[in-house]
């Protein structure tokens, strides 16, 4: 299966962490820390690379196309579809390497700071984002100060958006799902999830590599 995914990359139409080839890399990533086997961290390289000439022109950055082939134009910055998941993965590669290209991170970020999401949860919404910057601020590696500073802000900024947004009454307690209308408590879109992004400092001691793995 490994050796398939090898051979699929970049014969996918889709990009994100769910369906395309950042999925794929992230496998690698966990495949390579398991073995130190550095076929895998070439693969990762190669993925992000397809990922750095399908965007170079972009400018400014706002995301990665959910499906290159059905939405060209359209891009989206969150965690399972979008380029949160790309900045996870091209950081969890930085964090494997010595060779950072910090003002590509940097340039990845950008797209995350919006001023609002499609829905609250952890795939395509608010908690997603905010579990991939939390990540990168609890990691051991260290980051250029204007990155720290940067990501600084949309955490504080994440948190308190999520915070507002909770609504406590006798009939629902949680947060919206698609659309507003409803509550959900499931982890990709719903109550969990988000909890499971805003609880992640709280957890001292604990360091785990994919939060969002269970």
């Amino acid at each position: 299966m490994l050796k398939k995914l090898k051979k699929d990359i970049g014969n996918t139409t889709d990009e994100g962490l769910e369906y395309g080839d950042l999925g794929t890399a992230l496998v690698f990533l966990m495949e390579y820390k398991r073995t130190k086997n550095i076929n895998y961290l070439s693969s990762v390289k190669l993925i992000l690379k397809n990922y750095l000439e399908i965007y170079k022109n972009e400018d400014p950055f706002t995301g990665i196309s959910y499906n290159s082939k059905k939405w060209p134009n359209i891009r989206s910055p969150y965690l399972m579809n979008g380029s949160a998941g790309l900045v996870f993965i091209l950081f969890k590669y930085y964090c494997l390497t010595d060779n950072g290209n910090w003002d590509l991170l940097d340039r990845y970020i950008d797209s995350l700071d919006l001023p609002f999401t499609y829905n609250y949860g952890m795939n395509n919404g608010t908690a997603g984002i905010l579990l991939v910057i939390k990540t990168i601020l609890r990691s051991r590696k260290k980051i250029p100060k204007r990155l720290y500073t940067k990501l600084k802000h949309l955490n504080d900024y994440y948190n308190n958006h999520l915070f507002s947004s909770f609504i406590n009454s006798k009939k629902h307690s949680g947060w919206p799902s698609d659309g507003q209308a409803f509550i959900s408590d499931d982890i990709g879109a719903g109550t969990l999830g988000i909890l499971s992004a805003i609880t992640l400092e709280m957890n001292k001691g604990v360091h785990h590599d994919y939060y969002f793995i269970l």
